[in-house]
């Protein structure tokens, strides 16, 4: 059972194909976590709209520049904070 506000969240945040297309940042940033980490949990939001007006921002012409990422892998277990950084990276 998913409360209310959860499948209100739910329901904003499934993507169709075309969404992806349009989204190339956030498609590669969800397809290299899948392929490496293999997620039970994969959260990816789009904090872009934040930043927005800084001026480094606005020169970089185009609209995904920042995310947040949740991630739960089984990849994890037994690995220090930094070196569970260091796999996202990767």
């Amino acid at each position: 059972f998913l409360p209310w506000l959860m499948l209100r969240h739910l329901a904003r945040t499934i993507m169709t194909d075309s969404d992806l297309a349009r989204r190339p940042i956030y498609s590669a940033i969800r397809s290299k976590l899948t392929a490496h980490l293999a997620p039970t949990h994969l959260h990816i939001t789009d904090t872009s709209a934040q930043h927005s007006e800084h001026a480094a921002m606005r020169a970089q012409g185009h609209t995904e520049t920042h995310f947040q990422v949740t991630v739960v892998s089984e990849r994890f277990r037994g690995e220090l904070p930094v070196r569970r950084h260091r796999m996202v990276y990767e």
